[in-house]
C-alpha cells in the first residue's frame, strides 16, 4: 500500500473510532469529562458568558472548527517527524523522511484504533493506564528501531539512541498538535 493511502485510512479510521467512541483530545466533551476539576467547563462557561451565548454554542463553535483543521494537523505531524527525522540524517532526501514519517505515524493511529477498549476500559489515569503507556512506548520505539535499521542501515547503538530520541521530539510534537489547534479554534470562536 502506497505510503499517503496507509496514513490517510489510518487517520480516517481514528476519526470513525473516536465518533463511535470518543477518547480523543480533539474531542471536547471527552476533553472535558477529563477535567475533574472542572476547569476546562468554567473556562467554557466564562467564555459563554462573556458572548453573551449559551456555553453549548460555544464548545460546538469551537468544535466545528477543531473538525475543519483536524485532518490538516495530523500533515503537520508528518512534517514534523520528517523534519526531526532530516536533522538526525542529512544525507537522504527529505521526501525519504516524509514516507519514513507516513508509516510510522499510520502505525500509531493503527495502534491506538487497536487499543481503544484498553483505554475505555481503564480511564486516563492510574496505574494500569502508567504501564499500558510505557508498553505502547516500548512498541513505538522498538519500531522505529527496526524501521531505522532497515532504512537507515547505521549501527545498533546509535540506532537505539535516534530511535529514542525520535520518539521523544515526536511525543512533544504530538503534544503540542492538539494544544495549539485547540487554542486557535477557541480564539477564533472567541473572535466571531
Amino acid at each position: 500500500m502506497k505510503p499517503l493511502n496507509l496514513f490517510l485510512m489510518a487517520v480516517a479510521l481514528l476519526f470513525l473510532a473516536d465518533s463511535i467512541h470518543p477518547l480523543s483530545v480533539y474531542n471536547l466533551e471527552w476533553l472535558t469529562k477529563q477535567d475533574k476539576q472542572g476547569r476546562i467547563n468554567a473556562a467554557w462557561e466564562k467564555l459563554a458568558a462573556k458572548k453573551h451565548l449559551p456555553k453549548e454554542v460555544i464548545v460546538e463553535r469551537v468544535q466545528e472548527r477543531i473538525h475543519r483543521v483536524v485532518t490538516a494537523v495530523q500533515f503537520a505531524n508528518v512534517f514534523g517527524m520528517a523534519v526531526i527525522l532530516w536533522l538526525m540524517y542529512r544525507k537522504r532526501y527529505f521526501v525519504e523522511h516524509l514516507i519514513m514519517a507516513l508509516h510510522y505515524l499510520a502505525f500509531v493511529e493503527l495502534c491506538s484504533i487497536l487499543s481503544w477498549p484498553v483505554s475505555s476500559i481503564f480511564g486516563s489515569q492510574g496505574r494500569p493506564v502508567l504501564i499500558f503507556s510505557l508498553l505502547k512506548a516500548v512498541v513505538f520505539i522498538t519500531y522505529l528501531f527496526f524501521a531505522f535499521r532497515r532504512v537507515y542501515s547505521q549501527k545498533t547503538g546509535i540506532t537505539l539512541a535516534k530511535a529514542v530520541t525520535t520518539f521523544v521530539c515526536l511525543q512533544l510534537v504530538l503534544i503540542l498538535t492538539p494544544i495549539m489547534t485547540l487554542a486557535g479554534a477557541i480564539v477564533a470562536a472567541a473572535r466571531s
